[in-house]
């Protein structure tokens, strides 16, 4: 964006328009109707995010919530990796991981 200043309208613009549903999307997928919020597996959601889905909504990987949690001092670029580890050794199984936000947000629009 150096030498092209008007381009930071660009943050001003989301800001006041898709920044707060985006957030907003992430924190229910993150952390809405979750199973156990004392089980550090079951507190919080990995969301298997589509690439348009990392675009828009999940950028630098954040949809690896859980892995997060697990160890915050993780780089985010190696999440994806971590959680591929983890679930070949059999650590997620059990625990909150989705495919994709849709499915996140009709169990959030779903009566229990």
């Amino acid at each position: 964006m150096a030498g092209h200043p008007a381009l930071y309208l660009l943050w001003v613009g989301a800001w006041f328009t898709t920044h707060h549903l985006v957030i907003r999307l992430r924190s229910i997928a993150e952390h809405a109707m979750v199973p156990d919020p004392t089980d550090p597996m079951r507190n919080t959601r990995t969301t298997l995010a589509s690439p348009l889905e990392r675009l828009l909504v999940a950028p630098n990987y954040v949809n690896y919530h859980l892995e997060h949690h697990l160890v915050m001092t993780v780089p985010h670029y190696h999440l994806p990796r971590m959680h591929r580890m983890l679930r070949a050794r059999g650590v997620l199984d059990g625990a909150c991981v989705e495919r994709g936000y849709g499915p996140v947000l009709r169990l959030a629009a779903s009566k229990r």
